[in-house]
C-alpha cells in the first residue's frame, strides 16, 4: 500500500505579501535609525550654538551688572540713586534682583545645552523646581522695588503762583547768569548734572544746610486775558498722595525780578532742603496785553519755550528781536512775515 503524500498548494499573493511586510519593516527600520542618528547630530549642533550664545550673553550680562555696581561707586552717582529711588539700599537689593531673574535662566540654557552635547540622560525635578523659586525670588525683589519707588511718582500736582509786573511800553527780557556755587568751579559744567527728561537737566547743589536741587525752567509768552501784565509761574512735582507732591511743588523757589523795564529771570529754580527727587518742574508764562512789546534777549535763547507767533518763528529765531502782542499772538517788528 503506497503512502499518502500530502501536496500544500502555497499561496504565492499570500507569500508576496509577506515579503513585502517584511521588506517595508526593514525599511523603517533603517529609516528610524538614520532619523535617530540625525536627531542626535542636529541635538548637539544645536546644543553647541545654544551654549555659544548663552556664554557669550552671560558675560555680556555681568560685564554689564559689574559695570552698572562699579559706576554707581562714584559719590555723584550715588547721591542721584539715593535721590530716586524710596531707600538707597533698593539699589543694591535691585541689582540682585537683576542678577537673579536674568541670570537663573541664562544658567538653565547652558545647562540644558550641555545635556543636549554629551547627551546626558540625568533628570532631577528639584533642579527645576529650586532654580524656578530662585527665578520667582528675583522677579519678586524687581516687583517689590518697583512698586515701593513707583508708588512715590503715583500723584501729579501742578501748583499756580502769579506774580504782578508793572505795566510798561516796551520789557526787555533777560535771564540772569548763574555764577559758581559751593562744590562746583562752574555750574553750567555737566559734572554734576543728571539728565532725567529729553529737555530738562537736573544737577545738585551741595551746602551745609542739605542739598538743593537746580533745574532749568521753560519760558513762554501769550496774550493776556484780562489787560493785565504778570507773570504765571506752574510748579509740578510727584508724590506718593496729593499733599505730598504738592508740598514738593511749593518747595520749588524762583526768583523775577523787575528793574524798570528790564525783566530778569533767575537760570534756575531751587527745591531747597529736598529729600527726593521726583520730577519737580517750573513753568513760566508771561501774559502780555494787546499792543504792548517786549525784547527777547539772546540770553534766553534755551530758556523760551512754545512761543506761537504770527511770524511762525522757532523760539531760536525769536531771540534778539521785538516782540508785539496782537489779537493773532506775537508780531516780530524786526522781521517779516513768512
Amino acid at each position: 500500500m503506497k503512502p499518502k503524500i500530502k501536496i500544500e498548494h502555497i499561496n504565492l499573493n499570500e507569500r508576496n505579501r509577506h515579503l513585502s511586510r517584511r521588506k517595508i519593516k526593514k525599511i523603517s527600520r533603517y529609516i528610524t535609525i538614520g532619523l535617530t542618528k540625525l536627531y542626535k547630530v542636529v541635538s548637539k549642533i544645536i546644543g553647541f550654538f545654544t551654549l555659544l550664545f548663552s556664554l557669550v550673553f552671560l558675560f555680556v550680562f555681568l560685564s554689564a551688572l559689574f559695570g552698572i555696581s562699579f559706576i554707581s561707586n562714584h559719590i555723584k552717582i550715588q547721591k542721584w540713586i539715593d535721590l530716586i529711588l524710596e531707600d538707597g539700599r533698593d539699589f543694591y537689593l535691585g541689582l540682585i534682583g537683576i542678577a537673579v531673574f536674568i541670570g537663573i535662566p541664562i544658567l538653565m540654557l547652558i545647562y540644558k545645552s550641555l545635556k543636549l552635547i554629551f547627551s546626558i540622560e540625568y533628570h532631577k525635578r528639584w533642579i527645576n523646581f529650586i532654580s524656578g523659586i530662585i527665578w520667582l525670588s528675583g522677579f519678586f525683589i524687581l516687583i517689590y522695588i518697583s512698586f515701593r519707588t513707583g508708588k512715590d511718582f503715583s500723584q501729579f500736582v501742578k501748583v499756580r503762583e502769579f506774580v504782578p509786573i508793572i505795566q510798561k511800553d516796551t520789557l526787555i527780557l533777560a535771564m540772569k547768569r548763574a555764577v559758581s556755587i559751593e562744590h562746583d568751579d562752574k555750574l553750567m559744567s555737566k559734572q554734576n548734572s543728571f539728565e532725567f527728561k529729553l529737555f530738562g537737566t537736573y544737577k545738585i547743589q551741595t551746602n551745609k544746610f542739605g542739598n538743593n536741587l537746580l533745574g532749568f525752567p521753560k519760558l513762554s509768552v501769550i496774550k493776556s486775558q484780562n489787560n493785565e501784565i504778570g507773570v504765571l509761574m506752574i510748579k509740578e512735582s510727584y508724590g506718593k498722595d496729593e499733599n505730598s507732591a504738592s508740598m514738593r511743588a511749593k518747595h520749588i523757589s524762583y526768583q523775577i525780578i523787575q528793574k524798570d523795564s528790564l525783566l530778569i529771570f533767575d537760570e534756575f529754580f531751587k527745591v531747597k532742603n529736598f529729600n527726593k527727587f521726583r520730577e519737580q518742574d517750573l513753568f513760566i508764562i508771561l501774559k502780555l496785553p494787546v499792543g504792548k512789546v517786549v525784547f527777547i534777549d539772546s540770553t534766553l535763547k534755551y530758556m523760551l519755550y512754545d512761543s506761537e507767533n504770527v511770524n511762525d518763528l522757532t523760539s531760536f529765531d525769536m531771540i534778539n528781536k521785538r516782540w508785539m502782542m496782537t489779537e493773532q499772538g506775537l508780531y516780530g517788528l524786526d522781521c517779516q512775515i513768512k
